[in-house]
């Protein structure tokens, strides 16, 4: 019997920053300008703990069980923010944040996982997971416009408060076989069953001293949904002295029903899809540090409930997002080929991979007659990259070593329904120094910088990141102190 436990309090306080965004619309030309300026402020407290059990009851059954329990809350938000929005289609004035936002969380996960040797060559596994959320999510939001040009904003309010509550529930069952046919021979198969549960209920209320909304005008909105997903797995591999090859295919159907209601508005919608997924693996040995390999693989991406949800949900005055139930599963095909050495002093990967997606979901924006920003999804894009990738770790001395990874790729993704198409680089790369000083010291440098990524609609941001860190060991490495920093230029 193995046991073990352990616990975590986690206190991370933000210091109050002064945020500055700017948006910007077509056509560019600086007269359609979104700024938003105000304190910003973050804190949250988390809770952790973890324990596991692990019983072999003999030579050939063993059992695991785990349980991890989550508890925390946080704070939000932009105290006395102010926005100017130059379109005159929307308003010409400031915007006032009031409170920020506040929420809790609690969650419970189980395991159980049971495995069985049939014989030396023939397992069995087994395994259950309960992931319980019941009230993983309490906001309480308070947002204000300045009453003085109410008049003007294309809504009949000028302040509410938001307050919204969740439950999530997952229960997966699983079960797999492993056997190996022969010295050269190994046949996989399982399936595997998931069910979720989601509930989200809010309370919203309105203030406006002036008709159509009363003083204060209540709206409620609630959804619920249930996910099953149904998955068939199998996979055939064979080993050669120096050629190995492993076939796979899975298959996976997922039903989603779900209810949307606001007020007294009910929605109902629902998703019911089937995958095929196949996967090839080639790998050729040179010699026994030097392998080619070559693979094929296909990837799906299912909808989320926000990418689903038809309701229209009002972001801002000059902005609204809402859901496509007509959404389709993105189907992502990869291609790839690699090659890696490994020697004593130097290993050395790089790979080439070539992506194509003929159904990705896009999120697209539009400004609709009456000038505001509509945000909804759909599978109009087709998305294309080319990525070349190399990772190396080299050691030059006995007290020095790097690490290096490094990708650039070149992504282009259009849609023939909006006519619209973009393309460009997406380059990163990360390098990390460690270097034995005297005393026994270890000092690491580390630097890092991601290309924006290519998006149909907008553009993305990059980021630059560095950091260093002295470590000691003390009392024959039983304590370890360890002086850390990033981003201190």
């Amino acid at each position: 019997l193995t046991a073990s436990g352990r616990a975590f309090y986690i206190v991370n306080e933000m210091p109050v920053l002064d945020i500055n965004y700017k948006f910007e619309y077509a056509p560019f030309d600086g007269t359609n300008e979104t700024l938003l300026m105000g304190p910003q402020k973050n804190k949250e407290k988390n809770g952790l703990a973890n324990i596991d059990l692990t019983y072999e009851i003999d030579s050939m059954r063993l059992l695991n069980v785990n349980w991890n329990y989550n508890k925390g809350k946080g704070s939000y938000g932009i105290r006395n923010g102010y926005v100017t929005d130059m379109r005159d289609c929307i308003l010409k004035n400031s915007l006032r944040f009031g409170q920020p936002s506040e929420w809790a969380w609690i969650s419970n996960e189980f395991n159980v996982n049971y495995e069985r040797k049939l014989n030396r060559n023939h397992v069995l596994i087994m395994s259950f997971r309960g992931y319980l959320s019941p009230n993983n999510s309490s906001q309480d939001q308070m947002d204000y416009w300045d009453i003085k040009y109410a008049d003007t904003l294309p809504l009949n309010y000028y302040g509410y408060v938001s307050r919204s509550d969740k439950k999530s529930n997952e229960y997966m069952g699983q079960i797999d076989y492993i056997g190996s046919l022969g010295s050269h021979h190994t046949l996989e198969a399982g399936g595997k069953y998931t069910m979720r549960v989601n509930e989200s209920a809010s309370l919203t209320t309105y203030t406006r001293e002036v008709e159509p909304l009363p003083t204060d005008s209540i709206e409620t909105s609630s959804l619920e949904n249930e996910q099953n997903i149904l998955a068939l797995y199998s996979s055939y591999a064979l080993k050669l002295s120096k050629f190995s090859a492993k076939l796979g295919l899975r298959i996976e159907n997922n039903k989603f029903d779900a209810t949307s209601v606001h007020s007294e508005n009910v929605t109902p919608f629902s998703y019911n899809f089937t995958d095929v997924v196949p996967s090839v693996f080639l790998s050729y040995n040179v010699k026994p540090t030097q392998t080619f390999k070559i693979s094929y693989n296909m990837r799906i991406m299912r909808p989320g409930i926000s990418y689903l949800n038809p309701y229209h949900t009002n972001v801002s005055p000059f902005e609204v997002q809402y859901g496509n139930v007509e959404l389709e599963s993105e189907n992502h095909h990869s291609l790839q080929l690699s090659y890696s050495n490994f020697a004593q002093l130097a290993m050395v990967n790089a790979s080439l991979l070539y992506n194509f997606c003929d159904n990705t979901i896009i999120n697209h924006r539009f400004v609709n007659n009456e000038g505001v920003l509509e945000s909804t999804y759909g599978n109009y894009g087709e998305r294309k990259q080319v990525r070349l990738s190399l990772y190396g770790n080299f050691t030059f001395t006995k007290s020095t070593s790097m690490f290096m990874s490094a990708a650039l790729g070149y992504t282009r993704i259009k849609s023939v329904k909006l006519g619209e198409e973009t393309d460009g680089f997406e380059p990163n790369i990360y390098v990390s120094l460690n270097q034995r000083l005297p005393l026994n010291v270890q000092a690491n440098l580390y630097g890092a910088y991601q290309g924006k990524n290519v998006q149909l609609q907008g553009e993305g941001f990059d980021v630059v990141v560095h950091g260093m860190s002295l470590s000691k060991s003390l009392v024959n490495e039983r304590l370890n102190i360890t002086l850390s920093s990033q981003n201190f230029f």
